[in-house]
């Protein structure tokens, strides 16, 4: 349907091609790639308020501001900030997955403590492109009450597992590592050794990854001997 208009005061009597505009009542095509401009508008916008602001006390009508959009322009694509928080989750596991899956797979039997350090060198540039150490601090803190954000984190931690068990086993068979010691438990020291290097870097600064990798290295080449706790306290009473 054509639809005429005036496009100035002019009486009808007087309308003509120059002075006449046409609409054919369709709207312009918005493409895939504008969709994905605008949705990464709006999720820098939320890093920006999350880190500034908090994630707790950060509504969406801070959102809107400091995206400067629309309210339709951003619930056209989020419609809480709990889907907010659950984007910017996935869209950070999906970039490390990627990340670890190059540096775990690599043929070569890199010490650990070498690929530990490729795995920070990795989080760290993702951090300095786009703030993350800061914001995963806080989304730990919440994950808890948002089950969908509990699920992403619990599935994502069980598919790295299965690649760094993967990686300790392979250590194991060529014995760069004890082979005493079930692969799963090493699995969550490391774990939690990059956890620690997070919580650390969002606290008191980001860790420089070589002096990361050296203290790693220091305790993969020391020898801890364990203690008969009995034995001792019997040598002590007799010693009085």
């Amino acid at each position: 349907m054509f639809v005429f208009y005036k496009q100035n005061n002019m009486a009808f009597s007087t309308l003509s091609r120059e002075n006449v505009g046409f609409y054919n009542g369709t709207m312009p095509k918005i493409t895939a790639d504008y969709r994905l401009a605008k949705r990464q508008v709006i999720l820098d916008a939320a890093r920006r308020c999350f880190l500034r602001d908090g994630v707790h006390t950060t509504s969406m009508q801070d959102i809107l501001a400091e995206s400067k959009l629309s309210a339709g322009g951003v619930y056209l694509y989020f419609k809480s900030k709990e889907e907010i928080i659950e984007a910017i989750a996935l869209e950070t596991i999906s970039a490390f997955t990627k990340g670890f899956e190059n540096i775990i797979s690599n043929e070569q039997a890199f010490p650990l403590d070498m690929v530990l350090e490729d795995i920070l060198a990795l989080m760290v540039a993702s951090d300095q492109e786009k703030p993350l150490f800061g914001l995963a601090l806080q989304i730990w803190a919440i994950m808890r009450r948002m089950p969908r954000i509990l699920a992403i984190f619990n599935e994502t931690q069980l598919k790295w597992e299965v690649m760094f068990r993967g990686l300790i086993e392979r250590y194991q068979a060529n014995g760069q590592l004890e082979a005493d010691v079930p692969a799963s438990d090493i699995t969550q020291v490391i774990f939690a050794l990059i956890m620690g290097f997070v919580t650390k870097s969002a606290l008191l600064g980001t860790m420089d990854t070589m002096t990361f990798r050296a203290g790693v290295r220091a305790l993969l080449r020391s020898t801890i001997r364990s203690v008969d706790m009995s034995e001792s306290r019997s040598n002590a009473q007799e010693k009085r």
